[in-house]
Formats: C-alpha cells, sequence, structure tokens
C-alpha cells in the first residue's frame, strides 16, 4: 500500500518525504525523479496519506517503519529493494541509499 500511495502521491506533487529515510523529488513529471536523504524530518503528509487511505495512525506508523527498515536493510546487505512500476532503491556510496527511476 505505501509504494502504492507512494507513486500515486507523486503522479500530482512535486515531492514526498519517507521520514528517517529521504525525500523523492520530481524533476520532470514523468521522466525524471530523484531520491535525496537530506530531507527526511517526518512532515505528516505520507502518514496522512495512509490514514487517508484506510489505516489507522499505528497502522500507517508501522507502515512506514517497516519500509525504511527493509530499505536500510537491503540497502546495507548490497541488496536492492524495487519498487514495481517506479524504480530500485539501492545501497549507495558510503553507507547511503541510492535511487534509480524506470
Amino acid at each position: 500500500m505505501l509504494i502504492h500511495t507512494l507513486i500515486q502521491y507523486l503522479e500530482s506533487h512535486r515531492r514526498l518525504v519517507v521520514p528517517q529515510l529521504g525525500t523523492f523529488i520530481v524533476k520532470e513529471p514523468g521522466r525524471s525523479v530523484v531520491f535525496s536523504e537530506l530531507l527526511k524530518r517526518d512532515d505528516g503528509v505520507l502518514r496522512g496519506l495512509l490514514r487517508a487511505g484506510g489505516m489507522g495512525e499505528l497502522e500507517a506508523a508501522g507502515e512506514i517503519d517497516r519500509f525504511v527498515f527493509e530499505v536500510r536493510h537491503a540497502a546495507e546487505h548490497g541488496g536492492e529493494y524495487p519498487l514495481p512500476g517506479f524504480g530500485v532503491l539501492a545501497a549507495g556510496p558510503n553507507g547511503t541509499v541510492a535511487f534509480r527511476y524506470d
């Protein structure tokens, strides 16, 4: 649900913060999306979107925490975390998380 929500939101908005992970920024709609770990402070938008989709407050927070954990775990172990229909999060230089847009 989180990945679908993220993709759908970025179709009509310029950025979305994933708390404690980073921000997806749309450079050119439908053509270019980048990811920055510099902006990761929770602005409440993602949690609000998940709640609007029918999740409770704790369930939405848990969904975000689980996503962040799974992405970081994959990156730390040299793997990739696919975002079907959107791109791939993987290990970047110096222990960072990098994003490759499809």
